[in-house]
This record gives C-alpha cells, structure tokens and sequence, in this order.
C-alpha cells in the first residue's frame, strides 16, 4: 500500500549520472563507527556519489534525523553552502561513496549534455524537501505518525523488520515516546498496521486520516 502524490526517485537516471561522474572521482574512505561527510575540502566544492548504502542527513539545529538517503543517490550538484551550514549528513560504514569536485561535475554535464537528466534529478530533491515539510510543518503528532508510518511502509522488508517503529518516528519527529507508542497502540488495537516485536511488518489498511 503506498501513499499517492509522492515524489518519484528515476533511479536509471541517477545511475547514468553516477556512472559518468565517478570516472572522475576518488573513494571516500569510512570508519567502522561511520562518518560526517564535508562538501567543502581545501575551500573546494564537493559532490557526493553513493553508490551502495544508506546517509542519513540530520539537522544540526536540533539533531533530528531529517532524511535517510538510499543508494543510489548524489547530493552537491547544487553547490549549496546554506544546507551544508544548517544540516549534517552521515554515512553508513557499508556505505561505497565516491566524490569528485563540483567544477568537473560541472565540466562533466555540460560534455555529455546532461543538463535535462540533472534538471529532473534537481526537480525529485525539491520534490522530495517540499514532502518533509508537509509531513513535518504544522501537523498534529497523529498526522506525523501516519505519515511516518507509511514512509516506513515503503522501505525493503529486510530493512524494516530490523526497524523500530518507536525508534524510527521519535528521531524523525521529536515526538515523545510516550506519545507515539499510544498512537502505535491504538492502530495496532483497529486493525490498521501488523506488528511483531516492535517492527511493522505491514500496514493492513488505510490508515485514517484523523485520530
């Protein structure tokens, strides 16, 4: 079951991106416990290529877990200093990530005349941060949840039987615990999500809008 009006990730699109850019790139090398990864290196712009793992992107000023990015994905065509002053981006010790300087990126687009492909990329990445702040902005705790909970619906089964629902929203929404286990409770209690040991197994039906 999947919610509509949700943005499209065109991921043969990513892929052919990644695929010329890395010719020019270098590997990032991750420590066990993870790494904060930098667009800025020698006061040099960076883009970011993951070709296999997950990032998740924090904001700094509150540390909540904003996004969690799939492979594949490439973030810093855009060459934005704002979001990498306002946000912190984490990357996966099973991550395999690549970067090059945003200048051959560039150099790169206009050679094999990528720019439609990099414009629709660009158009899924605002889509996609248009989608947080309707979950996230002025919602009651429930509208949160629900949301959540199909954002979570859509992740690999093998993925999200390891996940915790509690866990998964809390850093999402700095909901309280509390809260959100007496909303969980209530949907499990109606029929509306299947849940084993805390991870969703699925959502059984269409989740009300009100609650």
């Amino acid at each position: 079951m999947k919610s509509i009006n949700e943005p499209v990730k065109n991921e043969a699109a990513i892929v052919k991106l990644i695929n010329i850019f890395k010719q020019n790139a270098k590997d990032v090398h991750i420590e066990p416990e993870g790494k904060d990864f930098e667009f800025v290196e020698n006061g040099e712009l960076l883009v970011l290529l993951l070709c296999e793992g997950k990032m998740d992107i924090y904001k700094t000023s509150d540390n909540l877990l904003y996004a969690s990015a799939m492979a594949p994905f490439i973030l810093g065509i855009e060459g934005s200093l704002y979001r990498y002053n306002h946000y912190r981006f984490r990357l996966h010790h099973q991550c395999v990530v690549k970067t090059l300087p945003l200048k051959q990126c560039v150099e790169l687009i206009s050679a094999h005349n990528l720019i439609k492909t990099v414009l629709d990329y660009q158009a899924y990445l605002n889509d996609y941060t248009a989608s947080r702040i309707e979950l996230l902005v002025n919602k009651t705790a429930y509208e949160m949840v629900r949301g959540l909970l199909y954002e979570l619906e859509k992740l690999p089964y093998e993925i999200r039987i390891k996940t915790s629902i509690i866990n998964y929203i809390k850093y999402r929404s700095n909901l309280s615990k509390s809260g959100i286990v007496s909303i969980i409770s209530t949907l499990r209690k109606g029929g509306y999500i299947e849940v084993c040991r805390g991870k969703m197994i699925s959502i059984s039906r269409k989740l009300p809008k009100k609650y």
